[in-house]
């Protein structure tokens, strides 16, 4: 049924698919759940990254706001913002602390523990 679907799209946009690194995540429990395109058996996955957001098949975003990965990813952002201190004015450091920090992850106080 999907599949059809699959061959319904392709053929009307002329989609050209890199079947060899295309994969799917089922959002509910389908019989029969095997998807392909073409001859070849797409794969499927427990967890997808789409447009840099990690979305998993119950539509959780816990995988994306993994705690490691995001201290991780804020520790990069502070060093950025104190390399930056020695050459740039307040005014420019404030910037790219909201554009790194409070942007991406919401975060508007940084303390040392």
């Amino acid at each position: 049924m999907i599949t059809d679907e699959l061959k319904t799209l392709d053929a009307w946009f002329k989609l050209a698919i890199n079947t060899d690194k295309a994969k799917y995540v089922l959002y509910e429990k389908i019989h029969g759940s095997d998807l392909t395109l073409g001859e070849k058996l797409l794969e499927g996955v427990k967890s997808i990254k789409f447009l840099g957001v990690t979305i998993d098949e119950c539509l959780n975003w816990k995988i994306h706001y993994d705690p490691h990965v995001v201290v991780s990813k804020i520790s990069k952002s502070l060093v950025v913002i104190r390399g930056m201190k020695q050459v740039s004015p307040p005014a420019d450091i404030k910037g790219l602390y909201y554009a790194l920090m409070v942007l991406r992850y919401g975060v508007r106080q940084v303390h040392r523990s």
